[in-house]
């Protein structure tokens, strides 16, 4: 991952205006003195987006889903990285409070933003792919404490609920093979320092894997599936010097 936080270095159209409504709700002074900056990588982003713009019939509808799946995933990063054990100090309890203060602050942004679309199927949709995502997290956090790893689990922690939005707009299988295969590729590029990530073996086996099954993938998609936009920047991620941009939230 590039050190310090990057925007594209295009404007992207719509993907802008999208971003600006996400920071906008997530901006939360307090948080924002006290814990580090939330920022997404670049291929989670344009695909959000790409695959949100697809199918939303207003900005109103886009900017609302986006800022939902966004804020959702930085809620669950977030919980994720609070550390269990002893604490040896009452500033590293107070940053662990804060930290869980900040996930659960997010996730009631998250369900706020989909309720005003008052689509309760898509809260559904959410809430089965969370459950599913914190399910995978623990069998990954298990399987290294145990000396295993299953790429599987990272998989669905990574892009469940991309994979759930896919399923409900009706896109094909192939076009969620290679959105979970992505996101799960940048996760292992940007080199998170999580519980989870830090414990990988073998790591860039695995991202050589990723990469050779993406390239398989994009060779199968029909054409018009992706936009040459997305297609573009997935054809960067698979080659070996690329680690991807933080998007700044």
């Amino acid at each position: 991952m590039r050190k310090g936080y990057t925007m594209f270095q295009q404007k992207i159209d719509g993907l802008d205006n999208a971003l600006s409504y996400v920071r906008k709700r997530a901006n939360y002074p307090y948080l924002k003195e006290n814990l580090a900056q939330l920022a997404s990588i670049d291929t989670e982003v344009l695909i959000s987006y790409e695959l949100i713009n697809k199918h939303s019939h207003t900005n109103k509808e886009l900017n609302h889903i986006m800022c939902a799946l966004l804020l959702i995933k930085q809620a669950l990063d977030i919980h994720e990285s609070v550390t269990e054990g002893n604490l040896t100090s009452e500033k590293m309890r107070k940053q662990r409070q804060l930290t869980v203060l900040a996930g659960d602050f997010y996730s009631g942004l998250y369900y706020r933003e989909l309720a005003m679309l008052e689509k309760p199927q898509l809260i559904e949709i959410f809430a089965e792919a969370i459950a599913g995502i914190n399910q995978a997290r623990a069998n990954s956090y298990q399987a290294l404490q145990a000396g295993k790893f299953k790429i599987e689990n990272l998989i669905l922690a990574e892009s469940y609920i991309h994979q759930h939005l896919a399923r409900y707009f009706g896109e094909s299988t192939e076009y969620i093979n290679v959105i979970k295969t992505a996101m799960t590729l940048a996760r292992l590029k940007g080199n998170k320092n999580n519980v989870i990530d830090v414990k990988i073996e073998a790591k860039n086996l695995w991202i050589q894997f990723l990469e050779t099954e993406l390239t398989k993938q994009l060779n199968k998609i029909k054409n018009g599936e992706l936009s040459d936009r997305l297609k573009n920047h997935l054809t960067a991620l698979i080659q070996p010097k690329h680690e991807g941009e933080l998007i700044i939230l």
